[in-house]
């Protein structure tokens, strides 16, 4: 059994769900973007631009695996 800490109690309802079956990477993807379609995504509700985000990059990353491309850019 975990021993109570009153200091970070409060924090067990914030705790971080996973998303899908899969486990998450160790690390986030971070891009900039012109400022207009940073303003035009960020009006998009959070739990849709996450999945929207989250599809678009399994579904390059499927494009470049099934067509056996190197990932040399």
């Amino acid at each position: 059994m975990t021993k109570s800490n009153r200091r970070t109690d409060q924090l067990e309802k914030y705790k971080f769900k996973p998303v899908g079956e899969k486990p998450m990477g160790k690390k986030p993807i971070g891009i900039r973007v012109p400022e207009e379609q940073y303003e035009k995504f960020m009006a998009i509700p959070k739990d849709i631009r996450s999945k929207l985000l989250r599809d678009f990059i399994a579904e390059t990353v499927e494009k470049f695996d099934t067509q056996n491309q190197a990932f040399n850019c």
